[in-house]
């Protein structure tokens, strides 16, 4: 609290964090009224550069100093209420959520802001001449695929603070008290600081960005690939983490308009068809082999609200039948075993320890957990093509690294050196090579990592 607060000048109040282990999805929130903030603690399966909760309270103790230096004198037992509506009514989202992010980026060695795929839409937008208003990447999109307002918030506040003097956000929010009735306040103190409203400041990082991103790219020897599937929605569609089958290529889809769903595409026919609705997923996963496809899926309880339970799915490919394998369970990313009827998945338990846990593919029964040490985290497991060894991604708080999973002796050992690196669905190739998709050279791309040198090639 006392990090985060330096910037606006002021001692943070006490305040109650309530934490919360029993549920799955991945968030936070700050209050009045009662003030108070909640954080749900459980690491999930969302691909990143460092450690789950460290990052959140980062995030959310900026958003209690906001509060404290703009409403800081509005206080319990009357007058929470009406400091809350002050404070929506006058800093607008992209600033309170992009400052935030950027809080979280300064302080730590991970953070958002150091995400590739954190810029990658606005940037995709913009080098390819879609150049959307700032309303639309303000209120969102089910037409155009925009990023939220915390990446332009980010990229917003991030050129207030390269150009302002040190501390600005003190006098921001001071001058916002001034004429705290003032409509479009926070354009009225832009204007003051920086000769024009949001809109402006928008399109001035935009122009300045603009001019990074030809400069980072213009070397960049970018590959074309054949489109498989090319249509023309009324919304946009993403189609995900493709796996081939034969003469199908099964994917999930997700859009604006439509439940997701596990869909194949047929190469002869040119055509798709819906298989399976996936329901709610933590983040987009699923497996095929031979007989079945399965996945991971969210479930509430139906009397507490803020617990959640993440569920295997398995679906027979011959009848379609589909049946639960766990129930009020913690598991994500199922994959198949190569050798038995067997999946591993990651699991993480109420104190968020995480686990990679190999579970029957008959009744859903606990064949084999092994346990992380220190707080680390397991993402994105795969098996070798023998079956007694998985590949994941390691996660604790001095970085992030691949590492293999003995099954008969149970060791963890890493594959890369520790370093901020984000990491996502690793896979073993022959001989001594993984696949994995990184970022090594600023942008997401598919690498090639040796496992002896660990030489990594494009």
């Amino acid at each position: 609290m006392r990090t985060t607060s330096r910037n606006y000048r002021i001692t943070p109040r006490q305040i109650p964090f309530i934490i919360h282990n029993t549920n799955l999805q991945t968030n936070g929130f700050v209050q009045l009224s009662p003030r108070k903030s909640e954080l749900y603690s459980t690491a999930g399966a969302e691909p990143d550069n460092q450690t789950w909760l460290p990052n959140l309270i980062l995030h959310e103790s900026r958003h209690v100093n906001q509060f404290d230096k703009l409403t800081g004198k509005l206080r319990a037992p009357f007058f929470e209420q009406l400091a809350l509506a002050y404070y929506g009514l006058t800093v607008p989202s992209w600033f309170f959520e992009g400052d935030a992010t950027l809080t979280e980026t300064i302080y730590s060695r991970g953070g958002r802001g150091r995400l590739p795929s954190f810029e990658m839409p606005i940037k995709a937008n913009f080098q390819s001449k879609q150049n959307y208003s700032f309303d639309k990447y303000l209120l969102g999109s089910f037409k155009d695929i925009v990023p939220s307002y915390y990446t332009i918030g980010y990229l917003m506040t991030s050129t207030l603070k390269s150009e302002l003097p040190p501390n600005y956000e003190a006098d921001l929010f001071s001058e916002l008290n001034k004429r705290p009735l003032y409509p479009y306040n926070i354009n009225r103190v832009l204007k003051k600081k920086i000769g024009g409203n949001s809109r402006y400041l928008f399109n001035k990082t935009i122009t300045k960005l603009d001019s990074i991103w030809e400069q980072k790219t213009a070397n960049y020897l970018a590959q074309n690939y054949a489109e498989i599937s090319g249509q023309n929605n009324r919304y946009y569609n993403s189609n995900l983490l493709p796996k081939s089958n034969g003469n199908l290529i099964y994917f999930i889809k997700q859009n604006p308009e439509k439940t997701n769903a596990i869909y194949t595409y047929d190469n002869d026919k040119k055509s798709e068809s819906q298989l399976v609705k996936t329901g709610i997923q933590l983040t987009p996963h699923f497996d095929i082999n031979k007989e079945y496809i399965v996945w991971d899926e969210l479930r509430k309880d139906p009397r507490y609200n803020k617990r959640t339970y993440s569920v295997i799915n398995l679906m027979n490919r011959k009848t379609g039948k589909i049946k639960t394998l766990t129930k009020q369970s913690r598991y994500y990313s199922p994959v198949f075993s190569p050798v038995d009827e067997s999946i591993a998945c990651i699991e993480v338990d109420l104190s968020n320890t995480s686990y990679l846990t190999l579970i029957s593919l008959k009744n859903g029964s606990v064949i084999k957990r092994i346990k992380t040490v220190d707080s680390e985290q397991l993402q994105h497991p795969a098996f070798n093509p023998t079956g007694d060894k998985v590949i994941a991604i390691r996660l604790s708080e001095i970085g992030t690294a691949l590492c293999e999973i003995d099954l008969k002796n149970d060791k963890i050992t890493n594959i890369t050196s520790w370093g901020d690196q984000q990491y996502e669905r690793p896979q073993y190739l022959s001989g001594m090579d993984i696949l994995v998709k990184a970022n090594f050279n600023g942008i997401d791309n598919i690498y090639k990592i040796d496992r002896q040198s660990e030489a990594k090639h494009l």
